[in-house]
């Protein structure tokens, strides 16, 4: 450190600025190290900018010179209290307090009025060519003149330069005025981009919104002279303002919250936290949100809110507070987002009971009860139902092919397992299958299933959810085995027991030989189709809603299920875990007994839903 620089130090250290006659104060030996008053504000900058506590309290003393300034020297209550704090924070005691408050006092005494209020602006008249003359000859010793003459301006804390010509003896001075050495230009620290934007965004929280630009802009000058009035017109941004616009954002939230209690209102309360989300107050508002919320009588309704999500499977605490977890779990409910005011609290509250099940998006997966299959939302579509005359091992009761229009409706992940079926017979519904000797129950499907059997299932799923289960027609067990596809298999043209359980032992065409595992296997154990469904080729065959037609003439179109032809029977799709590769094809039928009772046979249920666009 430079002899020079440990000055510096020690005036930042006691007084927290330079002294107005600091070039006098300097020895000699020193005094010619900085040429003038303009380089010793520079090391100043420099300076405080290493030190975190020279420059505290470099701030401090430039924020009380201009609240003294405003208040006509004299500093309100809580003004006095926020300086004792920042200066005890920043390292000096009480009598140091007094003794700043007392040097700032006597500097603002001292201070003359502005020259414009000495003297009143009066037309000048155009100096001819001798007087012209005159001041140019004079110039070389008013400039030097200039150094040792300084004048207080009106206290804003900016470089105030007035340049008078004034008559004495027959020549001219040049008079340069200048405020503290702390906030003239010459002196200014070069600001990066992102604390340009700090103090935006600062600026933008105090009500004095700008473009977070990271330049300092006229927009933003503009806003800080709102937003800092004491130091309107400085014309530059630096580091201590930027902590002036945080102690300022300090203040407002003070304010903020005071009119807030004393409002003792939900909604000023509400306000109050809407601005300050991370206020110094927000706790205490959060508290205090609580009680009066509790004393108007919102918890109740909230709190029935709540109670209509968790039966609607939303899963939130029962709280009576509309927080974040609360509004999150509301996100798809229909209509408008609630307010915090009882009537729209009380308008959600009635579309929540109106609702039967949660609105689910296409490709969304759900549960009706607890031990009821997992369900997934198909999207509604058109498709080519049927099997074209040259496809490999087609049978002729798979065509002739037609466009089909499906609508919305869910499907159950996997087949039923017995798992969800022993439910059903605990229930007293159902009748007890035969269940395998080994295998986890709670993913191994059913088999043996007959139609009575099927049909009772669904009875105990619409009692339990009453929502109007039923197995998938037709069509839409096809439109959801193929997914988007049009090929033999969801897989494309051949398909391995590496992708589903079947007889791989003897494959169709060119498709690659595989294992026999004689069984069914765990549900999900391969990889799901595009719509998320496991297993829609073998493992179990799968029961459809149909009567049987020998081929699609006349069939319907709508995707609904066909109600006429033999109704003693019914297509099975998919194969099972016996079938070749050719039971597994997407557009494959099987004609059995309906009263029959495999052991390769289970189920997979639907149910509709509504379109998208409509309300549940």
């Amino acid at each position: 450190m430079t002899p020079l620089e440990q000055y510096v130090v020690e005036w930042l250290r006691r007084d927290g600025r330079l002294p107005d006659n600091a070039m006098v104060q300097l020895p000699p030996e020193i005094g010619e190290t900085v040429d003038n008053r303009a380089d010793l504000e520079r090391l100043v900058e420099r300076v405080a900018a290493s030190d975190p506590e020279l420059a505290a309290r470099r701030r401090i003393v430039l924020g009380l010179h201009a609240r003294m300034q405003t208040r006509g020297g004299d500093l309100t209550e809580s003004e006095h209290e926020d300086l004792v704090t920042r200066a005890r924070a920043a390292g000096w005691t009480g009598s140091d307090v007094v003794r700043l408050i007392e040097a700032a006092r006597t500097r603002l005494s001292s201070a003359p009025p502005p020259p414009e209020a000495q003297h009143p602006a009066a037309p000048e008249p155009k100096p001819d060519a001798t007087m012209a003359s005159k001041m140019q000859s004079a110039s070389a010793a008013a400039q030097k003149r200039a150094r040792a003459i300084s004048l207080h301006a009106s206290g804003r804390g900016v470089l105030i330069a007035i340049l008078s010509a004034i008559v004495l003896g027959g020549g001219y001075w040049l008079i340069t005025a200048s405020d503290d050495a702390d906030t003239t230009s010459a002196g200014a620290e070069s600001m990066s981009a992102e604390q340009i934007r700090e103090a935006q965004r600062l600026l933008g929280r105090l009500g004095q919104s700008v473009p977070e630009t990271g330049v300092y802009d006229p927009a933003t000058r503009a806003a800080l002279d709102r937003a800092l009035p004491q130091y309107a017109g400085l014309g530059e941004l630096r580091p201590w303002l930027v902590d002036e616009l945080r102690s300022a954002l300090s203040d407002t939230d003070d304010a903020a919250w005071a009119a807030a209690r004393d409002a003792a209102s939900s909604d000023a309360t509400l306000a109050y936290l809407d601005r300050f989300p991370d206020g110094r107050h927000a706790e205490e508002a959060r508290d205090r949100l609580d009680l009066i919320e509790a004393a108007e009588g919102r918890a109740d309704i909230v709190r029935a809110v709540q109670q209509e999500l968790n039966r609607l499977g939303r899963d939130v605490s029962e709280t009576g507070m509309l927080d974040a977890a609360t509004r999150e779990a509301m996100a798809g409910l229909p209509g408008p987002m609630p307010e915090r005011t009882r009537a729209s609290l009380n308008d959600a509250l009635d579309r929540l009971r109106e609702l039967r099940r949660w609105p689910v998006a296409d490709g969304e997966t759900f549960r009706d009860c607890a031990t009821c299959p997992e369900m997934v939302a198909i999207p509604a579509g058109r498709f080519l139902m049927g099997s074209p005359t040259d496809e490999r091992m087609r049978s002729p009761n798979e065509g002739p092919q037609r466009e089909v229009t499906v609508a919305r409706f869910a499907l159950s992940v996997t087949e039923v397992t017995h798992g969800q079926w022993l439910a059903c017979v605990n229930d007293g519904i159902c009748a007890s299958l035969p269940v395998p000797p080994e295998g986890d129950l709670r993913r191994l499907p059913v088999t043996h299933v007959g139609w009575t059997d099927a049909l009772a299932y669904l009875r105990w799923m619409r009692e339990r959810t009453g929502f109007d289960y039923r197995l998938p027609s037709e069509a839409e067990w096809e439109y959801a085995a193929r997914a988007g596809t049009t090929t033999r298999y969801h897989t494309g043209d051949c398909i391995t027991p590496d992708q589903a359980n079947f007889d791989g032992r003897l494959p169709s065409g060119d498709c690659p030989r595989g294992d026999y595992r004689g069984s069914p296997i765990e549900t999900a154990s391969f990889a799901p189709n595009a719509f998320g469904l496991y297993d829609m080729h073998g493992n179990v065959i799968e029961r459809v809603s149909d009567c049987w037609n020998s081929s699609y003439e006349d069939a319907p179109v709508d995707g609904s299920a066909w109600e006429t032809g033999d109704c003693g029977r019914a297509p099975l799709r998919g194969g099972s875990f016996g079938s070749s590769d050719r039971e597994l094809r997407a557009a494959a039928r099987i004609r059995p007994s309906r009263v029959e009772r495999s052991p390769d046979t289970g189920l997979r249920v639907a149910v509709s839903l509504p379109a998208e666009t409509d309300a549940p």
